[in-house]
């Protein structure tokens, strides 16, 4: 008679040991595998993030202050007449801190200021406290035909000597010898947390039809900051860097060169990371920033020379 073949109860539990060791193993390696994946991409997330919002704050604050034709000049009623109004408008302090020039004082076309529980800005309410809120003014190129232009949109109509700030809906559209119509655009930069908690790097930039109208930029902008580089002796080189509430209305106001901008951002992920470092400190302009959420961050910071770097008092009435 044969006798059948198989496996003993000893047999039978030694194999299983050996695959739970193996299964063990391999749900090892996955489960690392798939942390480090999550935090691979979580840094990817953030070096893009950064990216972005870097090259489009460092595009806007290097054409602060470019009116066309009339570069160099600060806008004022002397010079250029305003033939629009701002509804829902972003008001800033000083006497012409609005997004077309007024009657008296310097017009802002960069201004700064770090966010307190009193906002100096009525359009950045709910931005982040100790983030840095700014503003650029400036005309926009290429020079646009006058059939090309946007109902929706502000223009700067500009020759050599004088220009008209009008609405892209006025009619007729204004005329000058020799001028050229480049839009006229003021934008307010900011960061704010969402509802879900996300910090987002946002902007309010001007409509015809609703003023200045917010847009979300770039998600995981935690805190923004600026440093100010001066330059005190006119040799065209950055002496000292200032921060912005450092100054006072009566420099803002007074004969001032800014050669260049340092923008630092704090860029973080959307969710805690086990492989992240835990405790965090990073070091910015305006103080020592710590966290302890396990949430992955990263400073970056780049610097903007500016086009045009005198903020004066020339042509002011």
């Amino acid at each position: 008679m044969r006798r059948n073949l198989g496996l003993t109860l000893v047999e039978m539990m030694i194999a299983m040991a050996l695959g739970l060791f193996v299964l063990g193993s391999v749900l090892g390696v996955f489960v690392a595998s798939s942390s480090s994946v999550s935090h691979t991409g979580q840094y990817n997330q953030l070096q893009e993030s950064a990216r972005l919002a870097l090259r489009l704050m460092k595009e806007e604050i290097a054409q602060a202050g470019f009116w066309g034709e009339l570069t160099g000049d600060s806008l004022n009623l002397g010079s250029v007449q305003v033939l629009a109004a701002v509804g829902n408008d972003c008001i800033g302090d000083g006497d012409n801190n609005g997004s077309l020039p007024g009657q008296r004082g310097h017009f802002r076309f960069l201004w700064a200021y770090r966010q307190t529980a009193s906002p100096k800005m009525t359009c950045a309410q709910e931005a982040l406290e100790g983030s840095h809120v700014v503003q650029i003014k400036r005309a926009m190129g290429p020079a646009q035909d006058i059939a090309g232009l946007d109902s929706n949109r502000y223009y700067l109509l500009a020759n050599a000597s004088r220009g008209v700030l009008f609405a892209g809906d006025t009619l007729p559209v204004p005329t000058l010898t020799q001028g050229r119509y480049w839009e006229f655009q003021h934008r307010v930069f900011y960061v704010e947390r969402r509802d879900d908690g996300v910090p987002v790097l946002k902007w309010r930039q001007l409509y015809v039809n609703g003023g200045m109208v917010e847009e979300e930029l770039v998600e995981g902008v935690e805190t923004l900051q600026l440093r100010l580089g001066v330059d005190s002796t006119g040799d065209g080189a950055v002496d000292s860097y200032i921060l912005p509430d450092l100054l006072s209305h009566e420099q803002w106001e007074g004969a001032l060169t800014l050669v260049s901008v340092s923008l630092f951002l704090v860029v973080r992920g959307v969710e805690a990371d086990p492989l992240a470092q835990q405790t965090l400190a990073l070091t910015l302009p305006d103080g020592t920033l710590s966290f302890d959420d396990g949430i992955p961050r990263r400073l970056f910071s780049a610097t903007v020379m500016l086009r045009n770097p005198v903020l004066s008092l020339r042509g002011q009435l």
